[in-house]
């Protein structure tokens, strides 16, 4: 395949690997999952080999606002000849997505990816207090008994999440697995629960979750620093500070974990009520 420059840019040739391994990551997804890639690119050592051009796939030629910042959105690709590895990084496309789903593929495809995954972490009614479990979508029923069986040590929920979650879900993966279904290449969203009122401050204990699962997968024996540990153990201690000092939360959290669905205006009124105590706590 001939690439347009216009539409994607490989800095210097597409990386000649056999039977590799693609992980795709969003940085607009509601975890910090770009920690867990620096990381595991730092020790894979990743080297970036093309980018899409921002300006056909974000509005404002990709310049946005990020708090007090302007940031650039785009999506580089990166690739470990050494670990047999891709990674994606980048801004879910606004504009042309079936193009850049296209264009990305049929790199994988060139480039020697046999499996491809996405990875990203979704709301769900589940408890901080609960291990984060995987919620795994095959694009074949051939790919999931072949995983099934190959990673018995992969414990992972079938897809379920509630109807009013759905909407957090990253539907671009979705397509992204379609699309590598018609060219012949085995894909697997992966999707890592968290609680949902963790959303505005990210929960790290998925994005470890999400870590150690690609590992397992890659068979590597990296090992996450304590200040990941530190991070994820603070955030749940907070999370817990809010719950006791809440007898709504403490309600809502028990009955989450006895398995039952709140509405919508049950979730709102316990993001609110973290919100509340929170401001009680640093005004």
């Amino acid at each position: 395949m001939t690439y347009n420059k216009k539409y994607f840019e490989v800095f210097e040739k597409i990386p000649k690997l056999h039977d590799a391994s693609a992980f795709i990551f969003w940085e607009d997804d509601i975890c910090p999952l770009n920690n867990i890639y620096i990381q595991l690119s730092i020790y894979s050592e990743m080297t970036p080999f093309g980018r899409f051009n921002p300006i056909y796939y974000y509005p404002s030629e990709g310049v946005k606002l990020n708090i007090n910042t302007l940031k650039r959105q785009e999506s580089v690709l990166w690739a470990s000849e050494n670990k047999n590895t891709i990674f994606l990084l980048g801004s879910k496309p606004i504009f042309r997505y079936a193009e850049y789903v296209d264009i990305l593929t049929d790199i994988f495809k060139k480039s020697g990816v046999k499996n491809v995954y996405t990875v990203s972490c979704v709301s769900a009614q589940t408890s901080h207090r609960k291990e984060r479990m995987p919620v795994c979508i095959f694009n074949s029923e051939k790919l999931k008994e072949e995983f099934t069986k190959k990673y018995k040590s992969i414990k992972y929920k079938p897809f379920s999440l509630p109807p009013n979650m759905k909407t957090e879900i990253p539907e671009i993966n979705f397509y992204i697995s379609w699309i590598c279904s018609k060219k012949k290449l085995s894909a697997v969203n992966l999707m890592i629960e968290s609680p949902f009122y963790m959303s505005p401050i990210g929960d790290a204990t998925a994005s470890m979750t999400a870590g150690k699962l690609i590992c397992k997968i890659l068979k590597w024996k990296f090992q996450f620093g304590k200040h990941f540990e530190l991070i994820a153990k603070e955030q749940n201690e907070m999370i817990e500070f809010l719950v006791q000092n809440s007898e709504d939360a403490i309600d809502f959290i028990e009955r989450i974990e006895e398995n039952e669905l709140l509405s919508i205006e049950e979730m709102q009124l316990l993001l609110s009520e973290f919100k509340r105590v929170m401001e009680e706590q640093h005004p």
